[in-house]
């Protein structure tokens, strides 16, 4: 086997390298890197437009000509900067046939009942994201969650919203809502009287209630 060959591309003469083996000389073309990277059938232009419009190196490969190593090469030397694994995934995911493809693979495949249980103890009021409905707060009381689909009530206690559609009117600073029954959870507006704080104090008191938070039944 001869040990001198004509670049392809420049047409000058080069020799076997001493590290290349048998099967490597025998499918040596070209000269250089520089040769062998220039056989692309794009400008280095247009790689970086395709690039640039979401294609990946594979895709550009089979377009150029060129392998997608050489596509990375050529992109570093017109400055642009390579895309991470996860952009790269992210685009690919976006696409159209990927998101058939991954709908397909995943249609039918039943879920483990462990996958179940974990989504069933995320639901309702223990579920940090639950963005609808009521819940109990850590002091006993009925109130609105903060979900924008409770508008003005949400994240109020539902005791004083009550209370003011009974009384025609806001709560003014110093009124608190006092469930009669002594029951936080009742709040049938029958069961609400709104007090001063002051009022309010004075009835726990007499009653023989003391600690009570400001606010409470």
């Amino acid at each position: 086997m001869s040990h001198e060959r004509v670049c392809e591309r420049c047409g000058a003469g080069f020799q076997r390298l001493r590290k290349y083996s048998s099967a490597q000389w025998a499918k040596a073309k070209y000269c250089s890197k520089k040769c062998a990277g220039i056989r692309r059938s794009m400008s280095g232009c247009d790689i970086r437009q395709m690039y640039e419009d979401e294609k990946s190196s594979s895709e550009i490969a089979a377009v150029a000509g060129i392998s997608p190593t050489q596509v990375l090469r050529v992109l570093h030397g017109e400055g642009v900067r390579a895309r991470s694994a996860s952009e790269n995934k992210k685009i690919s995911h976006a696409r159209p046939e990927t998101k058939q493809r991954l709908s397909a693979a995943f249609t039918g495949r039943a879920l483990p009942e462990s996958a179940k249980a974990i989504l069933r103890g995320r639901t309702g009021p223990i579920n940090a994201n639950w963005r609808s409905g009521l819940t109990i707060s850590a002091g006993g009381y009925v109130c609105f969650t903060s979900s924008p689909a409770n508008g003005e009530h949400a994240g109020k206690p539902l005791h004083k919203i009550v209370a003011e559609w009974k009384i025609g009117r806001r709560l003014l600073p110093d009124e608190v809502v006092h469930h009669a029954d002594r029951n936080k959870l009742n709040n049938d507006p029958n069961n609400l009287e709104v007090m001063t704080s002051s009022e309010h104090a004075r009835l726990h008191i007499a009653a023989g209630e003391f600690g009570r938070k400001r606010g409470a039944a």
